[in-house]
């Protein structure tokens, strides 16, 4: 009785240890997928790729290359924001191509200087 209840308790140390072991395996390989996303990101977003075929491609392209952003990156926000609609109003209140809220819109106009623009017209 004795020896059968060790067998049993070392079968389940066993299954512990081994429970473990694919525990730290699956987040060393959760770690690398993350940081190889974060590679490709960065070299994807870093790289300048201008946009042609879309409506607003020339504003695109300057204000893009002059942020160091990447257009085609700029050119899916506004696709998955406004459809390139201009006059685009969200139901939060938030307006324009990329969909910039009116607060965001007053403090980034503040921090760059340009007050005179700060008001939705």
């Amino acid at each position: 009785m004795r020896s059968r209840r060790l067998v049993w308790w070392h079968i389940l140390l066993f299954l512990l240890a081994a429970e473990g072991a694919v525990y730290l395996a699956a987040r060393e390989a959760a770690g690398y997928w993350q940081r190889a996303a974060e590679r490709e990101f960065t070299a994807v977003a870093c790289c300048r790729q201008e946009v042609d075929k879309v409506p607003y491609a020339a504003l695109i392209n300057r204000w893009a290359g002059a942020e160091n952003l990447n257009a085609r990156l700029v050119a899916s926000v506004i696709r998955a924001e406004s459809s390139f609609q201009p006059r685009a109003v969200s139901h939060a209140g938030a307006r324009g191509l990329m969909q910039v809220a009116p607060g965001t819109w007053t403090a980034t106009c503040v921090q760059h200087g340009t007050v005179e623009h700060s008001t939705w017209s």
